[in-house]
């Protein structure tokens, strides 16, 4: 277990951008009319539930990783800058997804989970380890959430009109953490290094003059 502990940070960075074995559409979700044509193009090949091909060998040092698309119709409120009542969606730009990394040393297991949300709530948390732990046997303490904070994604954490939305958000994650563990293989860890520039920002500019930060980027 120290070993998965170890691990925890560089594999929740893997599960941020996940790629896995198998994808699934959860019901509820809707193809709106006017997406471009490459975009519902892209939304059918995501379509239908496909477990990850085996054969798998997760004894040992294992990792799996699953994924979910859970679009949601149009109306639900949009999380990020405190107004989800007003800000609702009208179609379906990119798809909404949740991803779910598995990390086993053998005998237990964690799930790290990458939700395309704003924010997520001990709710939240509360729902999605509540089922895993009935469904996979995966202890509550073995499971984490983390959310993208995309501003433009339904509003999880509350008000938004997300009620209905949310049968299909904690189905989605379900089936995403199930993936995950069925895709369970013997990994070899390594890890490199390299420099990348122009990766990232800060929203604050400097003085010429003075090397003072001030307020956000203009």
């Amino acid at each position: 277990m120290k070993k998965i502990i170890a691990l925890l940070s560089l594999l929740l960075a893997l599960c941020m951008v996940a790629c896995s074995s198998g994808i699934a559409a959860v019901e509820e979700t809707a193809t709106v009319e006017n997406k471009t044509e490459a975009a519902t193009e892209e939304t059918k090949e995501t379509e239908g539930e496909a477990m990850p091909e085996g054969p798998h060998d997760p004894t040992g040092f294992a990792t799996g990783f699953g994924k979910v698309v859970v679009n949601p119709a149009p109306g639900v409120g949009l999380g990020g800058f405190g107004n989800s009542d007003e800000r609702t969606s009208t179609y379906v730009s990119d798809d909404i997804c949740i991803s779910c990394a598995a990390i086993s040393d053998g005998e237990q297991k964690i799930l790290l989970f990458s939700l395309d949300s704003c924010g997520v709530s001990k709710t939240n948390w509360n729902q999605v380890a509540r089922v895993v732990e009935k469904e996979l046997g995966v202890p509550k303490e073995n499971i984490v959430l983390n959310a993208s904070h995309s501003h433009s994604a339904p509003s999880i954490y509350g008000g938004g009109n997300v009620a209905k939305y949310m049968q299909s958000f904690y189905k989605g994650a379900l089936y995403a953490a199930k993936y995950a563990v069925a895709d369970l293989d013997k990994t070899e860890v390594k890890i490199a290094k390299t420099q990348t520039e122009g990766l990232s920002y800060i929203r604050r500019y400097i003085k010429k003059d003075t090397g003072e930060f001030v307020g956000n980027w203009p």
